[in-house]
């Protein structure tokens, strides 16, 4: 019993002082969090679409329970064979510790998600050299450190996007009403 009423004691006094790392952070939308953005995948540049076929096709796959082979093979043939790995790092860090749900649309979707633009965004700023940019970018997405994890797997993605010769383009969020 005593060592109950010390440990919720413990309990009391960090919630009381917390540190800055144990300070909870909530997500509170804003308008840039929509899910739709009416962007057409046909209007996106070639490897904007390389990688979010590949995003979409380690969704699809990691929820049937498939191997990634028919990804590994396409990635092979447009000189990117060891991209595979980093995007499964990359998907599993996003799947597991981003601080909301991402909304990553199917295989044959038309249109790009926002949050699939925000991941091509950062990886945009990535492959210009602006490493602050994107870290900014995911902080919609990740928080603190967990963002550095991310980011680690997204620089490692441009590298290999780099060696097979692909440009992330910037997807403009201007719409004609």
């Amino acid at each position: 019993m005593i060592i109950i009423i010390i440990n919720c004691m413990m309990s009391i006094a960090v919630v009381q002082n917390p540190s800055e790392q144990e300070i909870v952070q909530y997500f509170n939308p804003t308008p840039f969090d929509r899910s739709d953005t009416r962007v057409l995948v046909r209007d996106i540049g070639f490897g904007n679409q390389v990688v979010l076929w590949n995003i979409r096709w380690w969704v699809v796959h990691r929820q049937q329970g498939c191997s990634h082979r028919p990804i590994t093979s396409m990635c092979a043939h447009i000189g990117m064979a060891e991209a595979m790995d980093v995007i499964d790092e990359m998907m599993t860090l996003l799947a597991t510790l981003a601080m909301r749900p991402i909304c990553i649309h199917g295989a044959c979707s038309t249109t790009v998600s926002n949050d699939e633009c925000l991941l091509l965004s950062a990886l945009h700023e990535l492959q210009k050299g602006e490493d602050q940019s994107a870290k900014h970018t995911m902080g919609r997405l990740f928080q603190g450190a967990m963002g550095c994890l991310y980011m680690r797997s997204a620089s490692a993605l441009v590298d290999c996007l780099d060696c097979a010769d692909l440009r992330v383009n910037k997807i403009p969020h201007l719409h004609i009403v």
